[in-house]
């Protein structure tokens, strides 16, 4: 049974948004090349650990507004069924194979990552409050999953990919 709280706490299913790291290699027309998948799936990873780690850190800073929730209050440590100082005690373990990974695939793609993390980290602790910040960072967030595989493929994202991912997310997120 601990394991299911554990695995509902890294949230697997919000897994899917990493899959923007794909779109460069699929509109360049490249999906055939063999070669920049393997690089593509340990960005996945990598991207799939350091998104898991930012869901504790929000988790842990919302404990007291999840508890009041009536859907979060069952979050694991909303519920009380894991510790605080265990959530504390994963974030490293998620985050350093995360940056590992990283730096084995690119220093270019290790700076993307960390500009991720470093956002959303922002956004769980302060700037989700301001509702227009809160619009224009999530479609951010979107957009750099886009730049960030493209710069593990080396393939520059055209600006008419970046215009219309930008603006189909800003669109999504003021919904």
């Amino acid at each position: 049974m601990p394991f299911l709280f554990w695995l509902q706490l890294l949230r697997p299913h919000q897994w899917t948004k990493n899959t923007l790291l794909f779109l460069q290699l699929l509109a360049a027309h490249q999906a055939n090349a063999l070669a920049p998948w393997a690089s593509l799936l340990l960005a996945f990873m990598a991207f799939n650990l350091a998104a898991s780690a930012i869901y504790v850190i929000n988790d842990l800073c919302d404990i007291q507004a999840d508890r009041v929730h009536p859907r979060k209050c069952h979050r694991p440590f909303a519920a009380g069924v894991l510790s605080v100082k265990k959530g504390w005690l994963i974030v490293p373990v998620l985050l350093i194979p995360s940056v590992c990974l990283a730096s084995f695939i690119s220093t270019d793609f290790l700076t993307w990552l960390s500009v991720y993390v470093m956002l959303s980290g922002l956004y769980s602790w302060r700037l989700r409050r301001w509702v227009l910040i809160d619009c224009l960072l999530l479609a951010s967030l979107y957009t750099l999953r886009v730049i960030a595989g493209a710069s593990v493929v080396q393939l520059p994202p055209s600006f008419w990919l970046l215009s219309c991912t930008t603006f189909l997310f800003l669109s999504l997120a003021f919904l």
